[in-house]
This record gives C-alpha cells, structure tokens and sequence, in this order.
C-alpha cells in the first residue's frame, strides 16, 4: 500500500503562473485618469478591480452603480444578483475596493472615482452596469450592448 501514492503523483492545479508586475508596469503607464479615453479606463479598472478583489468574471458582471458605496478610502460594492455561490444565509456578497497609497497611478480606488466623475453622456448604462460600453459600431446601428469584460 505504499507504493500506491508514488505511482501517481499529485499534481498542482495551476502549473503556470503569469508575472503580474508587467500588467500592473503597463497600467501604471496608464496614470494620468483625466486624460485616458474612457474606454481605456475602464479596462483600466477592470484589470485593477480583477487583481484587487479576486473574483470571477460573473461577480464582476454584475457590480451595478445603485449599490455602490463610496468612501474616502474604501468603496463597496454588493452584488445583488444570484451568483453560483450565493447561499440561503448570505443572499448577496460585497466587493471591497480599498484605496492603495504608495502608487495612486495604480489604485483601484483611483479610477472608480474617475471614472464615476466622467459625463454621464460618456458612460453608457444598461439597468446601471458598472463594466457596460457601447460598441461604436452598434451606436450607429443602435442595437447593441457590448460589455467591456468581454473585449479583454
């Protein structure tokens, strides 16, 4: 019975991890918020959000701007919604968004603040997504959203 365990070795369930210092180098290249087409910032604070909060792509889907809480150094999201790991006793979970202080170029809490001062003209809503954009080519067909998760 010893040799049992030998004969078939575990293996790890990620065997490749990827460098995050080159996306969050890239991002930080990113700083100047104000002068960063929206587009841009938002995938900017999808990437930081993702890194930040670990979640998967169907909780960041439904972070909705009725149900944020912003702070000056923390913001809260609760996501509403039923996901695959919402139980009976916990209906709903809460996203933390805490703010980084040695590098604001890539503070999370940066671009959410930025990008919640844009026009709203600039920041197309669906039932108020945080994470919806609209195509160029279906604002000229007028049929379409697009959500920005889904163009990473």
């Amino acid at each position: 019975m010893k040799g049992v365990f030998e004969s078939c070795r575990p293996k790890p369930k990620y065997d490749k991890i990827w460098d995050v210092s080159v996306v969050l180098k890239h991002l930080s290249s990113l700083y100047p918020n104000e002068k960063l087409y929206l587009k841009d910032l938002m995938h900017k604070l999808l990437m930081l959000i993702l890194l930040v909060s670990s979640q998967q792509e169907q909780s960041i889907r439904y972070l909705d701007l009725q149900h944020l809480t912003m702070e000056e150094d923390n913001s809260f999201f609760d996501v509403a919604e039923h996901i695959k790991t919402s139980t009976p006793r916990s209906p709903y979970m809460r996203i933390d968004i805490a703010a980084y202080g040695p590098d604001r170029s890539i503070c999370s809490l940066t671009c959410l603040k930025h990008t919640s001062t844009r026009p709203r003209t600039c920041i197309i809503t669906k039932q108020n997504c945080l994470l919806v954009m609209l195509d160029p080519i279906s604002l000229y067909l007028g049929t379409q959203f697009q959500c920005g998760l889904r163009k990473l």
